[in-house]
């Protein structure tokens, strides 16, 4: 009895842990090919996967990236509901119309990536927001490094885009060697403001 347990619990959880593993998540769709990806980040030996939408441009040959980090709600009740960018949004599609493949990933705490909200900067006056940009730039690190190892994408030259709480962890983000992204740009990148 115990023995057939064990096989049913081992077959039912094989699925489960598939689904969850790092890399593609189904087939690309739509015009920009759009694929959703789990992106692996590792802290410390805790293991995290952050839900990705990888867009692509037109034609087959290797294409430089962007990878866009999101702001952050003003509501902490929205981060649960947050999605990665759409393809047919205004920023993804400059870039996409450009030959970039595009990456956004939802940080730790945010959307369906779920868990702990990492960025938490604290009160004032004791906010801490430089350990809050560089929680989100460990995020941002782990995508840069994922999107580089994609086999339609060249892995140097990278471009990050930065918004709001973004724009914030891609200054963080400049502060630690990078030496695939050439190139950052923030917009209205900060944290805190009333």
């Amino acid at each position: 009895m115990l023995r057939a347990l064990v096989i049913v619990l081992a077959l039912t959880a094989a699925p489960a842990l598939a689904q969850q593993a790092p890399g593609p998540v189904g087939s690309p769709e739509g015009p920009w090919r759009m694929q959703l990806h789990r992106v692996p980040l590792d802290i410390s030996g805790t293991h995290y996967l952050l839900q990705a939408r990888v867009c692509r441009p037109v034609g087959e040959a290797p294409a430089r990236i962007v990878v866009i980090a999101h702001g952050s709600p003003p509501s902490a009740g929205a981060r649960p509901g947050m999605t990665p960018l759409a393809c047919d949004s205004e920023a993804a599609r400059w870039f996409l119309d450009r030959g970039f493949v595009v990456i956004a990933a939802l940080r730790r705490g945010y959307g369906a990536t779920g868990g702990y909200w990492v960025e938490t900067y604290g009160k004032c006056p004791d906010a801490d927001y430089a350990r809050a940009g560089l929680e989100s730039a460990r995020d941002i690190a782990a995508t840069v490094d994922y999107a580089a190892t994609l086999p339609f994408a060249r892995p140097q030259g990278i471009v990050l885009v930065g918004q709001s709480a973004g724009g914030w962890g891609a200054i963080a983000y400049n502060s630690t060697p990078h030496p695939r992204v050439t190139a950052i740009v923030n917009m209205a990148g900060g944290r805190g403001s009333h």
